[in-house]
């Protein structure tokens, strides 16, 4: 388990068990760019003191040097930085699969093809770009399962967050499909928590951890998290298809706190009052699951989308009774119309849009709610219709209680004659008073 390097000039591999020559490492970058002059001449993968030394120079490397002017200090956030933008191009055009070191060729011939920015420093940004990628190969191979190995990982994941693409630093902790290496295997929790300022590369690392059905992985934090990401990334983003995968993991999930998602939710809308429509979706699914129907109908009615709530209605009914349930979600929705909260007026001619057009709901309940003075000319076509149907369903009661009551009858004549004293007596069997024969 080492990474070997050929000598630059004459190709030959270098063989020095268990030692990395350190000596002007940098100074090797600026004269070549090529990965061969790192100066890993051995490095024992068994050794992580060694691994820690060599990651401390790459670090050093990447963030110091005559790019001040286009990369910020240490630990400040390089997602618009040469290096990210690079990377990025590199990985998504197909170059090179993420998990892999980048060659000179492929950083060069995607530098020229970069922005004016990228050419102008394409000296200084190609042994960066490289040396960035060699700290994700070196973690990349080591055995997850050793405690100072997990060491060194944790320690790395801060600076590599800042100089490498977000949602590539997950191949670290994640081995690729096909992927005959070793890969790093760690807790699930406590790459997390490694990965909680990020929350595009906890967001990654978890969509590709819980894979295609992720109610495989049960750990509820774990899908908490991945609520809480995503509602950090929809908020902050503002893009459409972040609302979507929300909406989409809180549908399949089955693992998640209903409770901690309205939470996050319900705090989201708070920090950005702007965004309170487009979380209205997300939001309604959760409460459809708390079953607060009636505050899913009242949310939807206040962002003016009268259809949604009626198709929410809609749905729980169904729902309630497939599940042999009589909830009438309807009611929900006819009273939040005439008696509206936030201020809102009254909109009878709505609820009486509504009962007209669900014949099916209950009618007694419906005029509960309605006001009294209503103009029963207004509901006489659907009033009239339930009232057939009331009678129907009275005729209907009325022949099954009649077929009921027969039935019993019947039962009453064979139980009575069933109580009947009987016995049986043999052919020459005498009456014991009368002495005669039995006919």
């Amino acid at each position: 388990h080492c990474l070997c390097v050929l000598h630059q000039d004459t190709g030959e591999v270098l063989r020095r068990p268990n030692y990395v020559v350190y000596e002007s490492v940098e100074q090797r970058f600026r004269d070549s760019c090529d990965l061969t002059s790192l100066g890993l001449l051995q490095l024992s993968l068994n050794d992580p003191k060694e691994i820690a030394s060599v990651l401390d120079q790459l670090k050093n490397f990447v963030f110091h040097g005559s790019l001040d002017s286009v990369i910020p200090t240490e630990g400040a956030s390089l997602q618009g930085s040469l290096i990210a933008k690079t990377i990025t191009l590199l990985v998504d055009r197909g170059e090179i699969s993420a998990d892999r070191y980048f060659t000179r060729e492929h950083v060069a011939r995607m530098v020229s093809n970069g922005t004016r920015e990228m050419r102008e420093h394409v000296d200084e940004l190609i042994p960066r770009v490289m040396a960035t990628t060699v700290a994700v190969f070196i973690l990349k191979q080591l055995d997850g399962s050793n405690v100072e190995n997990i060491a060194v990982i944790e320690n790395n994941v801060a600076w590599l967050l800042d100089a490498f693409p977000e949602k590539y630093v997950v191949s670290i902790f994640v081995k690729a499909p096909g992927d005959r290496e070793s890969g790093t295997p760690l807790e699930p929790l406590k790459v997390v928590e490694n990965l909680r300022s990020s929350s595009m590369a906890c967001n990654e690392y978890l969509r590709v951890l819980m894979g295609d059905d992720c109610n495989l992985v049960q750990e509820t934090a774990l899908h908490d998290r991945r609520v809480e990401t995503l509602v950090h990334l929809a908020k902050t983003r503002k893009d459409a298809r972040l609302f979507d995968d929300l909406v989409e993991f809180l549908r399949v999930s089955s693992q998640y706190s209903t409770r901690e998602a309205i939470a996050v939710i319900d705090a989201a809308v708070t920090d950005e009052p702007g965004l309170k429509r487009q979380f209205v979706q997300p939001r309604t699914f959760v409460l459809g699951r708390l079953n607060r129907h009636e505050d899913a109908i009242k949310m939807l009615l206040e962002e003016d989308m009268h259809d949604a709530a009626v198709r929410y209605a809609r749905d729980v009914n169904e729902k309630s009774r497939s599940a042999g349930s009589h909830e009438d979600a309807f009611r929900y929705l006819l009273d939040s119309y005439v008696h509206p909260s936030g201020g809102r007026k009254p909109n009878v001619k709505a609820a009486v849009e509504i009962v007209k057009s669900n014949p099916s709901m209950d009618m007694v309940a419906a005029l509960e709610v309605l006001p009294d003075d209503i103009a029963l000319n207004d509901l006489s076509t659907v009033l009239m219709s339930a009232l057939r149907g009331s009678q129907s369903d009275a005729r209907y009661r009325q022949v099954n209680m009649n077929l009921l009551k027969t039935k019993v009858r019947s039962l009453q004549v064979q139980s009575a004659s069933l109580k009947l004293p009987s016995f049986s007596v043999r052919a020459d069997q005498l009456c014991p008073k009368c002495g005669g024969k039995f006919k």
